[in-house]
């Protein structure tokens, strides 16, 4: 099979309507799309390079698991807990310019125009997705996209927004 490029997923961005100054939170399977030239990075770069400077990119780093309870709560470091989202979003985490919100459980890594406003409050949300949190905030925006590249609604974190 013919490894993906980053100029092949930067046609079908575009080809799909993303544009320039989009917000986009993105949920994705590396894996799912076979051999990609540049891994993760390659996919963090077309999106980057579709939506431009002006342009928002938000990713789900979720952390904790199913044993997490009052008895157990989270441990969370902003800046070293690892997610358990994906390659793609354990990369975005990791780059510099990443800005990540401060929720323990449902965090959201952020690059691009406003990522800093973003994710800013997420931590006095009152539930993980409510209208402080990224998700609620990517719902009220015009330019705001649920992307799902080789997922489906059951990755799709923001349906918790909507419940």
């Amino acid at each position: 099979m013919e490894p993906v490029n980053q100029h092949a997923i930067v046609r079908g961005l575009r080809e799909s309507g993303l544009h320039f100054g989009c917000c986009v939170l993105l949920h994705s399977s590396l894996k799912s799309l076979g051999r990609v030239e540049g891994d993760a990075d390659a996919v963090i770069d077309a999106f980057l390079e579709v939506l431009g400077p002006k342009g928002k990119l938000l990713v789900p780093t979720l952390t904790g698991d199913e044993t997490l309870c009052a008895a157990n709560p989270p441990c969370f470091d902003v800046q070293k807990s690892r997610c358990w989202t994906g390659a793609v979003p354990e990369a975005v985490r990791a780059r510099p310019e990443s800005v990540r919100s401060w929720h323990p459980t449902h965090s959201v890594a952020a690059i691009g125009g406003l990522a800093r406003e973003m994710t800013r409050r997420h931590h006095d949300s009152a539930t993980p997705c409510d209208e402080l949190s990224p998700y609620g905030l990517l719902a009220q925006m015009d330019n705001g996209f649920v992307a799902l590249l080789r997922v489906d609604h059951e990755s799709n974190t923001t349906l918790h927004h909507v419940e």
